[in-house]
Order: C-alpha cells, then structure tokens, then sequence
C-alpha cells in the first residue's frame, strides 16, 4: 500500500521557532511602542519640525498629560499612540517574522539547541541591564533577571541548586571565602582602584539617599535590609547566579567557560551601576569579579558571593553612619 503524502502544514516546528516568535515578538512590540511615540509626535508637529527640534516625550503619564521635551503638554494621547503602535507592530512583526523563520536549521542537535537557548537568554539579560541603567528604557534589571533566573533554571536544570543554592558541606569554609572577598575588594577598591581612577574621572557618585544614612539609626538600618535583601540576595541571584552559569552554558560549562563568563558578567555588573559614573563603573566591575571569584572558589555555591556582598555593603553602610566615608 502507499504511503499517505504528508501535509506540508502538519511539518514540524524548527527549531528555535517559539523562541524567536516569543523573543522577536516582544522586540518588535517595544520598537513599535517607541516608534509610535514618535509618529504621534509627527502627527501633532510635523515630521520637519519633530526632526529640527529632536522633540521626544519626557513623560507619559497614565490618566494626565504628556509632556514634550519642549515644554508643551498633551492630553488624551493614549489611545491614539496605542493605536499608532499597534498598526506599526502589524506591519513590521509578521513580514520579518516569517524572514527569519525560513533562516532557522531545519534540524539541529539538542546540545546546540540548549546553548543556542542560553545564548539567548546571556544576550537578553544583558540587554534588559544596559536597558535600564544606561537607557532608562526598562524597569529595574534586579528584580526581572531574580525571576527569570528562578524560573529558567528550575526548567531547564533540574532545580536551583544547579545556579548554587546548596547547603556547603562546611559553612565555616564559604565564611572565611566570604570574608577574604570582602576585605579584598574594600582593600583593593580604597587603596588602588578610587586612586587610579581619579586620574581620569570624577569620583563615583553614590547611590541616591545615601546622604541620610550619616548619624541616623533608622536609615542606616532600612539601607541594611535593602543591600542584605535586593543587593546581597537579588543581584547575585541575578548576576552570579543565573548569568554567569547561562554564559558558562556557551563552553559547555567548562572550566575555563566558568572563569570567560565570570569576566563578562563583571563587565555587565559595572555596567549595572551605571549611575556611579565611569569611575564608579569601573569599580563596581572589579567588585563583580571578586564576587564571581569568591563563587566559583567556593565550589560555585552561591552563599560565598551573597554572604560577601552582604559584608562588604554592611561596612559601607556603617561608615556612612558613622561618617568615615566623607
């Protein structure tokens, strides 16, 4: 008897495919977003003077006005942005989508498939920290990478402790690789890095309200629950945690592949404090390397960099009380 002809639309789907229909789909949404921002701009002015003035929204409110970087306020333009953007999404998603579809392997193995995948989810962590402390143009990267990070590798790992939270066999040993990394990097940060970089830059500026820390109880501990919990936990969660083992994930995890990816997420990190300045970037990038080190000394157990994280901003926030770091 013969074989029944398949039908073409039953083949299955490529590789890759619902990651690049989930990924493209919400790059295209945020570049149309962004894109009808400015031809609502062009409806309301005209493109020769939008271009002339390089008119841009500095803020756009829910239920108020929203205001042009010339001063002017503008009320009711939701849902005519929305619709502008949505428009632009139709027209730009589905032809391009269909594009780089037909550019996928129609076939690959699922150890470069996986890598492919951490690949991707590398480039997207990095895009969402550069996204919000240098472009301003997303929420907060801490708590976003803790979640994704959670999720992905409880998926794709088995479990959490494939990013380091285990129990160490000796608690006594990651305190001690705690302790090293945070005298090494408060040391190394006041007696060589602040130095060699006022050289070149102005000093690092520090983070917003640290100015109320200076003789107050009550702030100093409010900042110690802060960096204990969204600095200490969150961005080694988020930095340690799940970008450098994605990154690893690129070298098959070995361990020269632990040691590039540690390098590249400390630049991330620095990065990640953009608001310092450059001076500030470079410090907090020589801060993430120490942390990433103390996290692979340490067996990659987590604990070691959440513990010196925790012990090096503790003592920042007790000098800032006590007002040494004047």
């Amino acid at each position: 008897m013969a074989a029944e002809p398949q039908d073409a639309s039953a083949a299955p789907l490529r590789p890759f495919g619902r990651w690049l229909f989930v990924g493209w789909g919400l790059a295209t949404i945020w570049a149309s977003y962004n894109a009808g921002l400015y031809l609502y701009l062009v409806i309301v002015y005209g493109l020769a003077r939008a271009r002339a003035e390089h008119l841009r929204f500095l803020a756009t409110p829910k239920r108020a006005d929203w205001i042009v970087s010339n001063g002017d306020h503008i009320a009711g333009g939701g849902a005519l942005h929305y619709a502008i953007s949505v428009g632009v999404w139709l027209l730009i998603f589905p032809a391009t989508f269909l594009a780089l579809y037909r550019l996928l392997p129609s076939r690959v193995s699922p150890a470069t498939e996986a890598r492919a995948l951490s690949a991707l989810e590398f480039l997207l962590g990095a895009a969402v920290v550069v996204g919000h402390n240098v472009f301003h143009v997303v929420p907060n990267e801490v708590p976003i990478l803790v979640v994704l990070g959670l999720v992905s590798v409880r998926l794709r790992d088995g479990g959490w402790p494939a990013m380091g939270f285990v129990r160490p066999r000796s608690w006594g040993r990651i305190v001690l690789i705690a302790l090293a990394a945070a005298a090494l990097r408060i040391l190394l940060g006041s007696l060589v890095i602040e130095p060699l970089a006022a050289f070149f830059w102005p000093p690092a500026v520090a983070p917003a309200g640290a100015e109320s820390i200076k003789g107050s109880l009550k702030d100093a501990l409010a900042w110690l629950a802060l960096v204990w919990t969204f600095a200490a936990f969150g961005e080694e969660i988020a930095y340690r945690g799940y970008l450098v083992t994605r990154g690893a994930d690129l070298g098959g995890r070995s361990r020269t592949a632990w040691w590039v990816s540690t390098v590249a997420v400390s630049v991330l990190f620095g990065y990640g404090h953009f608001y310092k300045g450059p001076a500030g970037i470079v410090d907090s990038g020589v801060a993430g390397l120490i942390l990433g080190a103390a996290y692979l000394l340490a067996g990659r157990n987590l604990w070691a960099s959440i513990l010196a994280h925790g012990f090096i901003d503790t003592v920042g926030v007790s000098a800032a009380f006590l007002g040494w770091d004047a």
